[in-house]
């Protein structure tokens, strides 16, 4: 049986509990519908590219959220040739995503089983705008003890200071206590292990790891293999990171 001294779970949302790649999809293609386009299917990788770079430079403070806004629709049209308002597009994207929502795998279930045992936080860096309407369409959120925006605090992950206020939110509870679970390297498993916590990357597609200095405690693919590690139960599946002498006895 796996022990540990977790109470709290600190848990990102997109790419970890919302099929992120999903919602996106659906939202460009209702946006382009309301300006008499066609959003092809081969651009939604391309768009995917783009919007991870702006956040990634984001999260290392290369651009603002107000860059954010445009840079992705700009570099689109530019890549597939097309003409758009990138403001406007960016508008009516924002609008239908916040709309829609869908998990991934079994993460909706998880997440009330895991409610039974543990306090969560949600911690994400998206925006205010679109966070807040899909959390008021969601049956998770009264789930958490706290929800963290980056975009609401002025402090982005992997800030230490946006894991502090997470830690003020909750109680002011030790970091020994909490586990950070997320599918960004850099933000989520960077941050929390910057801030003393362990960490938990969600990694369903296998990543290699390209973050150096960044050890996840542990390394899962589903959200099955979450529950059955904070359950607990026996979890010899589950890639263990740390060096023995660290391991939880």
């Amino acid at each position: 049986m796996t022990q540990h001294p977790y109470r709290y779970l600190l848990i990102d949302a997109d790419h970890t509990i919302y099929d992120f790649d999903r919602c996106q999809e659906e939202a460009l293609e209702k946006t382009f519908q309301d300006f008499g386009q066609t959003f092809r299917s081969e651009w939604h990788p391309i768009y995917t590219r783009l919007n991870l770079a702006a956040w990634d430079a984001h999260e290392r403070g290369i651009l603002t959220r107000e860059q954010i806004r445009t840079v992705r629709f700009t570099q689109l049209a530019e890549e597939v040739g097309i003409q758009l308002d990138p403001e406007l597009y960016h508008e009516r994207y924002v609008e239908h995503l916040s709309g829609i929502v869908h998990y991934l795998d079994t993460a909706e279930a998880s997440l009330h089983e895991l409610a039974k045992s543990y306090k969560l936080a949600m911690i994400t860096n998206g925006l205010p705008n679109v966070q807040r309407p899909r959390l008021a369409r969601s049956s998770i959120t009264p789930l958490f003890s706290a929800i963290i925006i980056s975009g609401e605090i002025s402090k982005t992950k992997p800030d230490p200071a946006f894991f502090s206020h997470t830690l003020h939110q909750l109680g002011n509870p030790s970091p020994s206590q909490c586990l950070v679970i997320g599918d960004n390297l850099f933000a989520d498993i960077g941050g929390g292990q910057n801030a003393g916590m362990h960490t938990c990357w969600f990694n369903p597609n296998g990543k290699i790891n390209g973050e150096p200095g960044v050890l996840p405690t542990f390394t899962v693919r589903n959200w099955n293999e979450i529950t059955g590690m904070l359950n607990p139960i026996p979890a010899d599946e589950l890639i263990r990171n740390i060096p023995p002498d660290q391991s939880l006895q």
